[in-house]
């Protein structure tokens, strides 16, 4: 990605003022350590030029999540304004819900990004993790097993289940759970 934000930031004479260009700047930079400035610095003149696209907002959440959920929440939420119909939206908003620790309004957005994409099975299994997080264990098992129906090989779906099941005093099932869980991820 390096070498590419380099050859990038060559060209930014004549493309600064493309929307397109910057946001390929700042998808490349928000993978690089270190360059979240530039990245920021590039999703604000794309923001700037087009202000109507859902994306721009989008990909700033993106940035900025694992930094502060709370503006990552207004970025998805500014993006949902303009795009309601993404669901991968919808499941990250949930995310930087579930951070803050707002596991009813995460559930909210989990299940708004199920409706629009069912087969979304990380959509399931954070749904799943904000029912955890409310210590509705029951139901959460449910979300971690329909998880598992779209994906089988889900080590998060596995080992949520485990721990879930392990809090629903069911110890035998949640170990099978917690091993494979274990097995997939020292595969990975």
């Amino acid at each position: 990605y390096k070498d590419a934000l380099d050859v990038l930031l060559q060209a930014k004479g004549f493309a600064e003022k493309d929307t397109e260009y910057n946001m390929i700047v700042g998808m490349t930079a928000r993978r690089i350590p270190g360059k979240k400035e530039i990245a920021k610095k590039a999703y604000s003149r794309a923001l700037k030029i087009s202000p109507h696209r859902a994306d721009i907002f989008y990909n700033i959440g993106n940035l900025l999540r694992d930094d502060d959920p709370k503006i990552a929440e207004r970025a998805y939420r500014s993006s949902l304004l303009i795009d309601n119909t993404a669901h991968l939206t919808w499941h990250n908003l949930g995310i930087a819900l579930n951070e803050q620790d707002r596991f009813q309004e995460a559930l909210t957005a989990f299940r708004q990004g199920i409706k629009i994409n069912p087969m979304h099975a990380d959509g399931w299994c954070n749904a799943g993790l904000a029912l955890f997080g409310m210590e509705q264990f029951t139901r959460a098992i449910k979300y971690f097993h329909s998880t598992l129906e779209i994906d089988k090989n889900s080590e998060p779906g596995h080992v949520n289940l485990g721990y879930a099941l392990m809090n629903e005093r069911r110890p035998k099932e949640a170990i099978d759970y917690l091993k494979k869980g274990l097995e997939l991820n020292s595969g990975s």
